[in-house]
């Protein structure tokens, strides 16, 4: 065959191909979800976290721990060698804290009368450190060093701005010395996240210098950051710079909230802190959370984790969501359900993989219905639905799961009653409280 010939027949196979496509109706989700670079030592999708902040009486913070069903102990100031021994024989990851206080007022930043700087708390001998100073400098080495011949897995830096106190330039100047003297010392990458609450509750923003330095952001958010689409943008800023996040808040949001956020966070591929031991805000309360009000959904992020990891964003769809891919032929259409958001989630270039639909009520919640277009999620055939939700909670049933690490009993899964017209199917989905998984197969 000659080069004219071969070049024909290229292109008449390319014409048919894109002809196909467009008779089957475009791309498809598995295509529209790409494979996303995530930094060495973040978090799986399916992981649950929880500050082991201290000790406490009776170690009431490892049965907190193991009533949420936690798999690491993250954002932890328990420097003990025994202790971490102890978290990790629980199949526990543990990250060791620094942050941006001394007790050293050689080490402190100093007013204009020249008096140590105190920390936001304003309490006596706990000051703002100097990033300038060179013993300072030396000692915060040190202490990240003795974090990991505890066995901390990785480290997370508080305040890396000591709250807007420090110039960007100047803590970024900080972290690009320490962090390779570190890892020269160490002989080994470390996996180090930095708290963002400074920097809008996401990556982007004036903080950006300091935020990149670090492998993930742990972020304070506040009430008004519980909507769908903030947790959308906020994990599409992310992707795009290569990093990951983990959410937890800087004042109590409330359970109603914080049910939300958990499921906002994970329908787009990020964690939120089980709140237990948070910081509540400047001289308040610590958050305790109980497990009745909020294991439930640990324990379904647990039961579901191959519906979590590896799964990737392919569409925005309902309350809020705006998704510009979808704009001109829509892969999913709501019918009622006017508070619901839907994330729709792929298997990267897995044309047969199961593709999920995270749908979360974010008003009072109602039975409602949504049209999925058949040849968005697979080409040609038929599709198939079940709703997986969360077991209301009962402490005899997560004790069990917990103690044999099978946590299938905390999700219930519901075959639905679809009917299809048009090339698209319409799915009955009962009332949410907040989160379910729709599952949608080929067969």
């Amino acid at each position: 065959m000659d080069g004219s010939r071969i070049c024909k027949t290229v292109l008449i196979a390319w014409v048919v191909g894109i002809m196909m496509i467009g008779i089957c109706g475009g791309e498809t989700v598995s295509e529209a979800a790409k494979i996303v670079k995530r930094p060495d030592g973040a978090p799986r999708y399916s992981d649950v976290s929880m500050r082991l902040f201290v000790k406490k009486k009776d170690q009431a913070e490892l049965k907190a721990a193991k009533a949420f069903h936690i798999t690491r102990a993250d954002w932890c100031y328990i420097n003990d060698p025994e202790y971490i021994k102890m978290v990790h024989e629980l199949g526990w990851s543990f990250q060791g804290s620094l942050n941006a206080v001394t007790h050293n007022p050689e080490f402190a930043k100093k007013n204009k009368d020249g008096t140590p700087m105190l920390d936001h708390f304003g309490k006596p001998g706990r000051y703002w450190a100097d990033n300038e100073n060179k013993e300072y400098q030396k000692w915060y080495l040190e202490q990240m060093v003795k974090w990991i011949e505890a066995g901390a897995d990785s480290l997370q830096r508080d305040e890396p701005t000591t709250c807007r106190r420090t110039p960007i330039p100047e803590a970024a100047k900080f972290f690009k010395y320490i962090h390779p003297i570190f890892e020269k010392e160490i002989g080994r990458h470390i996996t180090i996240s930095c708290n963002l609450a400074w920097n809008g509750s996401m990556f982007g923003g004036k903080g950006e210098p300091v935020a990149m330095l670090f492998d993930y952001g742990m972020v304070e958010m506040t009430r008004d950051k519980v909507r769908p689409d903030f947790f959308w943008n906020a994990c599409k800023d992310a992707r795009e710079r290569g990093k990951a996040l983990v959410y937890t808040s800087w004042q109590n949001l409330g359970v109603d909230n914080y049910r939300l956020a958990i499921a906002g966070c994970y329908a787009n591929g990020m964690l939120f802190m089980v709140p237990w031991d948070q910081f509540g805000g400047i001289n308040k309360p610590r958050v305790f959370s109980r497990p009745e009000d909020m294991a439930d959904l640990y324990g379904f992020v647990q039961a579901n984790a191959r519906y979590l990891d590896g799964y990737e964003d392919a569409a925005a769809v309902g309350y809020k969501l705006k998704d510009s891919r979808w704009e001109n032929n829509p892969v999913l259409k709501m019918e009622q359900g006017d508070k619901v958001s839907c994330f729709v989630r792929a298997r990267p270039g897995e044309e047969d993989a199961e593709v999920v639909v995270h749908l979360i009520e974010w008003g009072e919640g109602q039975a409602f219905k949504i049209k999925l277009r058949n040849d968005a999620f697979f080409r040609g055939g038929k599709i198939f639905t079940a709703l997986l939700r969360p077991i209301p909670y009962e402490a005899e049933m997560h004790e069990k799961a917990e103690k044999s690490k099978d946590y299938s009993s905390l999700s219930r899964k519901t075959d639905l009653q679809t009917t299809e017209k048009d090339g698209w199917t319409i799915v009955e989905i009962p009332r949410l409280e907040p989160w379910g998984i729709l599952i949608v197969s080929a067969k």
